[in-house]
């Protein structure tokens, strides 16, 4: 029953293996019973696989219901884990219809969290419109949603001709993004 498995997770003493549990879990669940899912990764340690973990939950979430899965990636409290749930929230938006998640990231009042949202919007529309991708990805700062994205249009863009990537990406600031870019 899912009390002894949560149960079960929660009593481990090793910080990864009992966040590892988590996620897996919290993955599982977000399908049937969403407010567990969300319970149980609040319940993780806080750090990049919460971060991770809440990520995911919400990418999950958002692929069969956009409104609550965004309300509550905006209103997470750790700016990192809710960076990145917005990033994902993005994408998921993204790939049923790009401008309409770009509408819906604009509207969002934090900078930093409408770069995540932006950016993963970006990320799911680069195959479909590299150039609508990369005019998405120019203005913003380096973040999770430009490091979600700058691989995905380095992708669409060595597809189509490999020069026209590298140029690009020599055009593209120094940084993680840059560099995840550089290692599609």
């Amino acid at each position: 029953d899912q009390t002894r498995v949560e149960s079960w997770a929660m009593s481990l003493t090793d910080d990864a293996e009992r966040d590892h549990a988590i996620s897996s879990i919290a993955l599982e669940l977000v399908h049937r019973d969403t407010a567990a899912a969300v319970r149980i990764v609040n319940a993780m340690t806080p750090g990049d696989r919460r971060n991770t973990a809440v990520g995911n939950v919400a990418a999950q979430w958002a692929s069969r219901d956009i409104g609550p899965a965004a309300e509550w990636a905006a209103g997470l409290s750790s700016p990192a884990g809710r960076d990145y749930a917005l990033a994902q929230v993005g994408a998921a938006h993204g790939r049923s219809d790009m401008d309409a998640a770009v509408r819906w990231a604009e509207s969002l009042a934090d900078p930093a969290a409408r770069d995540s949202a932006i950016g993963g919007a970006a990320y799911a529309g680069a195959a479909a419109d590299v150039r609508r991708a990369i005019s998405l990805v120019q203005p913003l700062g380096e973040g999770p949603g430009r490091n979600k994205a700058v691989p995905a249009i380095t992708s669409a863009l060595a597809r189509k001709s490999l020069d026209e990537a590298v140029s690009w990406l020599a055009e593209q600031p120094q940084g993680l993004s840059r560099d995840l870019g550089l290692a599609t």
